[in-house]
């Protein structure tokens, strides 16, 4: 019973669970864990690149050539994710291109095949 308690399953709700209906509020509480370890990281990452940032300016001066982010990291990757993204006639266009290279090996490997046999 303590730890249902610990990951916020009431005790009167825990008297009427069996087991497996208790999966759900331990896989929560793992995903509850991932993001606050993804969350320290993050912070971490910030930290780092604070101290080393204001470090290599006192050091360096104005010659530093390591700066503190401009904006967030999650916006950055959203804003980088966004400029990758194809649009439908690209991505279409990808998949004819591939389809189209494999038609072309399985010529080349019949040409090839060909050759051989002759």
């Amino acid at each position: 019973m303590p730890g249902a308690l610990a990951i916020g399953v009431p005790e009167e709700l825990f008297w009427t669970l069996n087991p497996r209906k208790l999966k759900p509020y331990v896989r929560a509480e793992e995903i509850r864990a991932e993001r606050k370890d993804e969350e320290m990281w993050r912070m971490g990452l910030y930290v780092h690149r604070a101290t080393l940032a204001s470090t290599e300016n006192v050091l360096a001066g104005r010659k530093s050539s390591v700066r503190y982010f401009e904006e967030p990291l999650l916006a950055t990757s959203k804003r980088e994710s966004e400029e990758v993204a194809l649009t439908e006639e690209q991505e279409m266009a990808q998949v004819e291109a591939f389809f189209t290279s494999l038609e072309v090996l399985a010529a080349n490997s019949k040409i090839a095949k060909q050759k051989t046999s002759d």
